[in-house]
């Protein structure tokens, strides 16, 4: 039996073998991964446009 969390895949082959930590990384797996794409989102909705708009004003005087 399979276990399906977000896109992350536990096997568990029976209750005996099961223990709670499987299931706590893949949470935190989840949760970063989650904290990881909001950052990437920040960079690139943002920062990257800022940035951009700056330089390309900066050379765009000086060439």
């Amino acid at each position: 039996m399979a276990i399906r969390r977000d896109h992350y895949w536990t096997d568990n082959e029976s209750d005996d073998d099961f223990d709670g930590s499987e299931i706590a990384v893949s949470d935190a797996q989840i949760e970063w991964d989650e904290s990881f794409r909001q950052i990437q989102f920040i960079f690139s909705a943002f920062l990257f446009p800022i940035v951009g708009k700056y330089f390309g004003r900066l050379f765009a005087l000086t060439g």
